[in-house]
């Protein structure tokens, strides 16, 4: 696999972290950190360059490119630590959407790319090939569908104009698309590790819309997960890079008995230890970007979920040590408010436990090898 950056993917690196450098200053995050942690200004800045349409089909307001290219976007967001919802409204929501091939979207989709509409996703746990029991049960009625229950901790919902999530219809497993602005949906706020506000999203036969039922549902969902677990990989190794940026400047002009400290085994080796694993995790989110990015006639989801879940691993993992060590060796200072290093650290914590840990998927990870390899 050839992970080397063409003209346009370096354009869109450029154009992000110019962007998100304007925009994210500690002084203009500071005036977010009351606000739920989300930029609309921002927002709608990153719709008018055309960065959240990279990898929306031009038929959908977009450039029609690939994961690749939309995981630079993501990677940037993490270097800069922006307060906006990326991954659960592109990675969630936009693109699993966009696979469905479905003309009535495409008013949808055109209108998350202009900025002018927000649509979340309602993670659901997969286990296997299988979907853990819904939260939401949905009827139909009169030619129409209607969903009950209640479903919690629901990314960028507060701000969203729309959701979509997974529920029981009888015997069947369907993927249900409705408005939070509609009768009968209560959106009540919750707040996450970073400040972020998240939903708790109350239905009692709200309207919805039937995206997909039974086999086709499921496929949307574990497509929406692998791209999920992806982006956050791929944001993950955009914070890894920050904390460890911050750390080399840090320790390179601390100084302690005459020379600074970045000069003391101690402090080097685990700081080098960290870049290992920040060059792992670049490598396995670059692989799992890069099947993603495969055409439909030779996507292979067994192997795009594999992917996925390593790349998760090492996000959870990689987070984690190198969260502890950025952190370390700056000492107190690393814990100030008034020093970038703590956003990476909250932010570092809940990507690491999203959709479950290392441990979770590193089980699910040896089921879907045992039962394709059986002794």
């Amino acid at each position: 696999m050839d992970f080397s950056y063409d003209e346009t993917q370096e354009q869109i690196r450029d154009l992000a972290n110019r962007i998100l450098a304007d925009y994210c200053t500690q002084d203009q995050l500071r005036k977010i950190d009351d606000k739920g942690y989300y930029d609309n200004t921002l927002w709608q800045q990153l719709a008018a360059s055309g960065l959240l349409g990279i990898a929306l089909n031009e038929v959908n307001g977009g450039m029609g490119l690939d994961m690749e290219s939309l995981c630079l976007l993501f990677e940037a967001a993490g270097k800069h630590a922006a307060p906006i919802p990326l991954i659960p409204v592109l990675a969630g929501a936009a693109l699993p959407l966009q696979s469905l091939d479905d003309p009535s979207l495409t008013d949808h989709l055109n209108k998350i790319a202009e900025g002018s509409q927000i649509i979340t996703h309602a993670p659901a746990v997969l286990k296997g090939s299988t979907l853990d029991a819904p939260k939401l049960k949905a009827d139909y009625a009169d030619g129409s569908w209607t969903v009950s229950g209640r479903i919690d901790n629901v990314p960028a919902a507060k701000n969203a104009n729309f959701c979509w999530a997974m529920a029981q219809a009888g015997e069947d497993l369907i993927a249900l698309l409705f408005s939070l602005e509609a009768d009968g949906v209560t959106v009540e706020s919750q707040v996450i590790t970073t400040g972020e506000y998240t939903a708790r999203i109350s239905l009692d036969r709200a309207p919805a819309r039937l995206l997909a039922r039974n086999e086709k549902a499921l496929s949307l969902q574990r497509i929406a997960t692998c791209l999920t677990l992806t982006a956050q990989a791929a944001m993950a190794t955009g914070l890894c890079d920050e904390m460890l940026s911050l750390a080399s400047s840090y320790t390179s002009e601390r100084q302690q008995f005459g020379q600074p400290i970045a000069r003391f085994q101690a402090v080097s080796h685990r700081l080098v230890d960290a870049w290992i694993d920040s060059a792992c995790l670049r490598a396995v989110t670059e692989q799992a970007a890069c099947r993603l990015s495969a055409g439909k006639d030779t996507l292979d989801m067994d192997i795009v979920e594999q992917s996925a879940q390593v790349a998760k691993i090492w996000t959870a993992d990689a987070l984690h040590r190198i969260s502890h060590t950025t952190q370390h060796v700056h000492g107190g200072t690393g814990v100030d408010r008034d020093y970038p290093l703590f956003r990476y650290a909250l932010r570092a914590r809940q990507l690491e436990i999203e959709l479950g840990g290392a441990s979770r998927h590193l089980q699910a990870l040896g089921d879907a090898l045992a039962h394709r390899n059986p002794q």
